[in-house]
């Protein structure tokens, strides 16, 4: 009785020490994993600041255009103090104060300073924007990566059952007398190659989960299961390519070399600007009120540089030449990523109805054969050739399903909506 006590007292202090049963991660979507990404891609971290550089500039390139207003004390010690006729002309102690106001009211080259800074920051946000797409399509791309490795490791653990059930039968027929050693040694080899097999997609796996890490930016190793997102058709209203940021900001940097030309003309043009002066100090015999007013409208024109600028027109002709071109191949480069994308979808859709098609037909010619092999009307041969073409189906399957998914996502990027679709039912900086 005593020793009854005991283990059941030993075996309730075994039960309440064991830990509680951790509950799994939940899932990762695609949208957590998008939203990680932007978080913490130092690229984009680098852009914003390219574009608050580029504001700050603006903002100075505004600053030339504005008025100035400056403010002077000085104090003198004379000597002597004079005087004529009881009116002082040299005090000892001569405190003056002024303050000067310089009003710009024309300078050409500041004007298309202040208007190239503008179109700048749009250059950079631009910039930012498609850095932001590339980040997105390659967290897109990885994600799945790893979903279709995850499915091809699932294929391929099944395909170990099923020839495992093969090695059964085979072994089951041998004790009834109705197999030969050939069967089983077929059946053995096929167990083998499928296990290799699903050794090689548990090292992809790893390989791919890797992958999405590190395109979040996080460390590798998490086990939280992914999520097959659901990506509709791209619609055909403003599908246009022109929307792509990579020639929004192609065309800022075009205008903004336009503004610098336009600038470079202007240095040919006088600046004109309007200064006020007004200065207080002590009555003197020339100054009996102590203060003094002054207005000068100044005129300044340069008539000989050097050449330079001349030299910047033409720098700038040429930068302006340049940026057009690259405008011209971005736009054919854009347009052929959206036909290529579209006419990929199109080829995924045709051949996903064939291989659902097929598999249903490898699935039941795999079924036919297993079952005709247990009633001794035909070979492990039969049953291994149907067994191979079957999850050959099966991996065309989950090949295309992913790939159609892919393509979706890519005619996304390529239509410079990814953002968007991002975006839509998520929590993404805007």
């Amino acid at each position: 009785m005593i020793g009854l006590t005991t283990a059941l007292a030993m075996t309730l202090s075994v039960t309440s020490a064991q830990p509680p049963e951790a509950t799994s991660p939940s899932p990762l979507t695609l949208d957590q994993a998008w939203r990680q990404a932007l978080r913490r891609h130092d690229g984009l971290v680098a852009n914003r600041t390219r574009v608050a550089a580029a504001r700050a500039k603006r903002r100075e390139a505004l600053a030339a255009l504005l008025p100035r207003l400056s403010a002077g004390a000085t104090y003198t010690l004379n000597d002597q103090p004079t005087t004529l006729g009881g009116s002082s002309i040299i005090v000892r102690h001569d405190i003056r104060a002024n303050v000067a106001i310089d009003v710009p009211l024309f300078d050409g080259p500041a004007l298309f300073e202040r208007a190239a800074a503008e179109e700048t920051v749009g250059v950079y946000r631009a910039q930012m924007v498609e850095e932001e797409q590339t980040v997105l399509m390659e967290t897109a791309r990885t994600y799945v990566t790893a979903l279709l490795a995850e499915r091809l490791a699932a294929a391929a653990r099944s395909d170990v059952e099923t020839r495992g059930e093969l090695l059964d039968a085979a072994n089951a027929r041998k004790a009834s007398g109705h197999a030969v050693e050939l069967d089983i040694a077929r059946a053995e080899a096929s167990v083998h190659a499928a296990r290799r097999k699903l050794a090689e997609a548990d090292g992809a796996v790893a390989d791919a989960r890797d992958a999405l890490s590190l395109a979040m930016g996080v460390e590798p190793g998490s086990p939280r299961a992914l999520v097959r997102p659901v990506i509709p058709p791209a619609s055909e209203e403003g599908a246009s390519a022109e929307v792509r940021a990579r020639l929004t900001g192609l065309r800022a940097e075009a205008d903004a070399l336009a503004e610098s030309r336009s600038g470079a003309w202007a240095m040919h043009a006088p600046r004109l600007s309007l200064t006020g002066w007004v200065a207080g100090g002590p009555s003197t015999y020339q100054d009996p009120d102590g203060v003094s007013l002054a207005l000068m409208l100044t005129a300044t024109w340069k008539l000989y540089d050097g050449g330079a600028r001349y030299a910047r027109l033409q720098q700038v002709e040429a930068d302006l030449g340049q940026a057009a071109a690259l405008l011209r191949r971005a736009k054919l480069e854009v347009n052929h990523e959206v036909s290529q994308a579209r006419r990929r979808i199109a080829t995924n859709e045709r051949r996903l109805v064939h291989v659902r098609a097929e598999r249903e037909a490898a699935t039941r010619a795999l079924d036919l054969a297993a079952r005709g092999f247990r009633l001794g009307k035909g070979t492990s041969l039969d049953v291994l050739n149907a067994q191979d073409a079957a999850i050959k189906a099966q991996v065309a399957q989950a090949t295309e399903e992913l790939e159609l998914l892919l393509a979706r996502l890519t005619l996304q990027r390529a239509l410079g909506r990814l953002a968007t679709t991002a975006r839509r039912g998520t929590a993404l900086p805007r």
